[in-house]
């Protein structure tokens, strides 16, 4: 993975940034997970747990925890590849009540636009049954890489401090979407 992190960042760097994300094949597939038997449960949970740059609040969890938000809201596991790599389960993102509390993303993808695939996906789910979504943040010494997220998504900061829309966010064309319920 380290030799395909290598050719992707020299093959970047020679082309437009719009040019290289057409090309690099990117693929994402997101999962709901539905508690402690599911076999991504403990790979979310370390994630949550290991993630620090790319992390929107910056909360730890233990199992018992994250066994009851599968099964109060929704746990999206997110798996990415591209032509150089598979990339394995790289975002986790925690929703309830009509709230993104949490989105975690591992520095191997970042700014490859999984993350806003993720929001995409979420927040199309979420406006099914709500006439808004919310998504907090808090941030951390170390989180800059999602500071600005929900921002780019199109969202709105209240004065609540909360991220707020009404409105689906864009799928990234150049990224290829797998949708799983199971």
């Amino acid at each position: 993975m380290v030799r395909s992190q290598i050719m992707r960042d020299a093959e970047q760097g020679a082309m437009s940034r719009a040019e290289f994300l057409d090309r690099l094949g990117l693929r994402t597939a997101f999962h709901r997970i539905s508690g402690r038997d599911d076999p991504r449960f403990a790979r979310a949970l370390e994630l949550l747990n290991k993630t620090n740059q790319f992390h929107t609040t910056g909360r730890r969890w233990i199992a018992p925890e994250l066994d009851a938000a599968c099964r109060a809201g929704i746990v999206l596991a997110g798996h990415a590849a591209d032509r150089h790599a598979d990339y394995g389960l790289v975002l986790v993102s925690i929703a309830t009540e009509g709230c993104i509390d949490q989105l975690v993303l591992s520095c191997r993808v970042a700014g490859l636009g999984v993350e806003i695939a993720a929001v995409a996906q979420l927040t199309e789910a979420m406006l099914r049954t709500e006439t808004r979504v919310r998504a907090l943040t808090v941030a951390t010494d170390a989180d800059h890489l999602s500071r600005d997220l929900f921002e780019r998504c199109g969202w709105s900061r209240e004065d609540d401090g909360d991220w707020w829309t009404q409105a689906q966010v864009p799928m990234p064309p150049h990224i290829g979407l797998e949708v799983s319920a199971g």
